[in-house]
């Protein structure tokens, strides 16, 4: 839903989603926050950490002395979907109609649930530790341990999500975020297209210009552009990911 030109065509994973059913009474108390806005973004974050007595980041350790990093997502609503049009979004980067349609039409979600999100994409090491394997086309070169795992399939990432449950804390869930999950961390009280407005530029995220060779651009490491408001990176460009629904 945000494609700031031609993007790598390789799939990776973002570091999936992390959760625990809460209480009904705490639910309702952090059911009451409306809209998230963006310059309040990091303190409904931090509210939401104390109310619920849980940090603002979390580490899991997996196989190999390696982390995950995790960051909250507080409860609240949004408006999901583009808000440019779209035939302005198919003269701006020259996409098929078919292309932006899942965006359309623009609605009101409300996200109930606090959860926690990966910080990062599951990056190659992340996933080696646990596959036993890499499969990324984007590999071999300076920390490319660091840059997101990539050329994965969809069963390929249960079978993962799997193996980072036995990791999990006690009571807690890992799965993929739903398309509103992903969206709602993405946005982090922006309804702009992107973080910056509506245009982004080179030294904002990783992408390649319109009409430029997505392979030929590759893959960056985690944590090389800035994050949003709530600590997430590459929520725009590197590489596609999956979430557990389609839109």
């Amino acid at each position: 839903p945000f494609a700031p030109g031609k993007m790598a065509p390789v799939t990776g994973v973002y570091s999936g989603l992390l959760y625990r059913m809460l209480d009904e009474a705490m639910s309702e108390r952090l059911a009451k926050h409306q809209a998230v806005k963006g310059t309040d973004a990091r303190k409904r974050q931090e509210e939401a950490a104390e109310e619920m007595k849980l940090p603002v980041e979390m580490k899991i350790g997996l196989e190999g002395k390696v982390e995950l990093i995790l960051r909250l997502i507080p409860p609240g609503e949004f408006m999901m979907g583009a808000r440019m049009g779209i035939e302005e979004q198919m003269r701006r980067y020259d996409y098929e109609r078919e292309w932006y349609l899942p965006s359309y039409p623009r609605h009101r979600v409300s996200i109930t649930q606090a959860f926690y999100v990966g910080a990062f994409e599951i990056n190659q090491e992340q996933w080696q530790v646990m596959m036993g394997s890499n499969p990324s086309k984007f590999q071999g070169g300076p920390n490319s341990e660091e840059h997101p795992v990539e050329s994965i399939l969809f069963a390929e990432i249960e079978q993962y999500i799997s193996r980072l449950q036995k990791c999990a804390p006690r009571g807690w869930q890992f799965a993929l975020p739903t398309e509103a999950q992903w969206e709602y961390a993405a946005r982090a009280g922006v309804e702009s297209s992107y973080r910056q407005g509506e245009a982004i530029g080179h030294g904002e995220a990783n992408f390649c210009p319109d009409g430029g060779e997505a392979d030929a651009q590759g893959t960056v490491r985690g944590g090389t552009f800035p994050a949003n408001a709530w600590g997430c990176y590459d929520m725009i460009g590197n590489v596609w990911e999956y979430c557990a629904d389609l839109y």
